[in-house]
């Protein structure tokens, strides 16, 4: 079976527009018979993803999205993936 993994910092669930596409996005990976992760700054249930929730510890602002980025490459190198998409 084919790994997905897919990164957002900001999961906020079914609120946003992305988070919409996203959805619809792991819906038909599901679908095509991927694993998919979703690696966030907020863990979701969605259903049969693995949730993936990544703290920052910095303060608001810049340095929280950098701290992030820094704790999915650490994630990353420690676990194996077919392919990776990064949703903005």
């Amino acid at each position: 079976m084919t790994s997905i993994a897919l990164v957002k910092y900001r999961f906020l669930g079914k609120q946003g527009g992305l988070e919409k596409q996203a959805f619809k996005i792991i819906d038909e990976l599901l679908n095509r018979g991927y694993q998919v992760t979703l690696i966030s700054s907020q863990s979701i249930n969605y259903k049969s993803i693995n949730s993936i929730k990544l703290n920052s510890s910095a303060p608001k602002g810049f340095l929280t999205l950098l701290f992030f980025i820094y704790k999915v490459k650490h994630y990353l190198k420690h676990q194996k993936f077919d392919q990776m998409l990064a949703l903005s």
